[in-house]
């Protein structure tokens, strides 16, 4: 397995500890970060484990569907990804903020580690179409202004995960344990602010959350 691969899958900000599965082993969360490994690189691989519901995320790859319980999920060599040996495709939503792209992210079970923010359920394809015009908005925005921000935030931001909205509020957060992620509520055009400018103060913001949240883990 290329190092690569090894860095990308390592950095998937629901690795910590805290977004283990319920009742997940050790060894089910190494198999997971293998199998993507094995994806990412196309070397075979195959591995046993325990799922915990009728998803299962492969970090940095994407959602695939399984049954609960006892599974065996095989990489073949071209990157072909099976379950119990039926084929299945790992989903991933990609958008694009400016340059950099980004992960919306509306199903992984250990997405849902913002407090008391509520995490959105799985988006419809108009849901995903409104993000990425509100992510075009706030890339306009951070190029145009804040330039120096948005070098900033592509050397750190790689996943979103979309909050519950709530009219007439502003809606974003970051956790400590899921470092690269923003957990942010779609701006609701309808209160009266351009989506893209609002979008673009959040992503701000939580950068300074985001920073300070890794200057904390490393220094008392």
């Amino acid at each position: 397995v290329d190092r690569a691969a090894v860095n990308r899958v390592v950095a998937d900000p629901f690795l910590a500890p805290a977004g283990r599965y319920p009742d997940e082993t050790s060894a089910d969360t190494l198999a997971r970060i293998a199998l993507s490994c094995a994806v990412l690189s196309g070397q075979p691989l195959t591995a046993d484990l325990t799922a915990h519901g009728d998803v299962m995320a492969l970090p940095a790859v994407g959602i695939i569907p399984v049954p609960a319980g006892p599974i065996r999920v095989a990489v073949d060599a071209p990157s072909t990804v099976t379950v119990n040996g039926l084929p299945v495709v790992p989903v991933r939503h990609d958008m694009r903020l400016g340059s950099m792209t980004l992960r919306l992210e509306d199903s992984d079970p250990a997405r849902d580690r913002f407090g008391a923010h509520e995490v959105a359920g799985r988006l419809t394809g108009a849901e995903f179409d409104a993000w990425q015009q509100a992510l075009d908005g706030a890339a306009k925005v951070l190029e145009h202004r804040h330039p120096e921000a948005l070098e900033e935030l592509s050397g750190l931001l790689t996943t979103l995960v979309p909050l519950r909205a709530r009219r007439g509020q502003w809606r974003s957060a970051t956790a400590r344990n899921a470092f690269g992620a923003v957990a942010v509520a779609l701006p609701d055009p309808g209160d009266g602010d351009e989506a893209g400018e609002v979008l673009a103060s959040l992503l701000l913001h939580e950068l300074q959350h985001a920073k300070l949240g890794a200057v904390l883990d490393m220094f008392t």
